[in-house]
């Protein structure tokens, strides 16, 4: 687990084409999808690769980030779209686990917490409700944003809910 990391970009797909490959930031002389990646290096090392992705699948994968670096591992699975991110665990202990040998590199991508926030944690994981939420430092206005941010952070906790597991 990496402490005190820094993204290059505000949103996922930017940075997703410079984070799991040889690509960066300044030096964009090759594209980032002509790059290895991070399953080909553990691959040539000798190590099984799994990806396991919670986000939609985009059926064109010249389109679509996830599609082009999922397809440098071994084996790729999609949970079905709009399943809570529990869905990842599972799909590993039932279809990985026992796949698994002495070198393993298992990369799970979750939906964590993409809007619509109520909508990525189950009903036994809304621990915060609008009168946890205080007004001040936050700019809301009325409890309807307060239920947003409610939301966003039982979002929050269910996804290190997912990552403990």
């Amino acid at each position: 687990m990496f402490t005190n990391t820094i993204s290059p970009f505000a949103y996922t797909v930017a940075t997703f084409k410079v984070l799991l490959n040889y690509s960066d930031v300044e030096n964009r002389s090759v594209p980032w999808y002509n790059q290895k990646n991070i399953g080909n290096i553990f691959s040539a090392a000798g190590y099984k690769t799994f990806w396991l992705d919670n986000q939609e699948r985009e059926q064109l994968a010249t389109t679509n980030v996830f599609s082009l670096l999922s397809d440098r591992f071994g084996e790729r699975i999609w949970t079905n779209f709009g399943d809570y991110d529990q869905a990842l665990i599972d799909t590993f202990n039932a279809r990985i686990r026992a796949q698994l040998g002495s070198k393993n590199l298992v990369l799970f991508h979750l939906v964590g917490s993409h809007y619509f926030y109520q909508d990525r944690f189950p009903p036994s994981f809304a621990k915060f409700t609008p009168k946890d939420i205080p007004y001040q430092g936050l700019h809301i206005q009325n409890d309807k944003d307060k239920q947003i941010v409610a939301d966003y952070v039982n979002s929050i906790y269910y996804t290190d809910h997912i990552l403990k597991e």
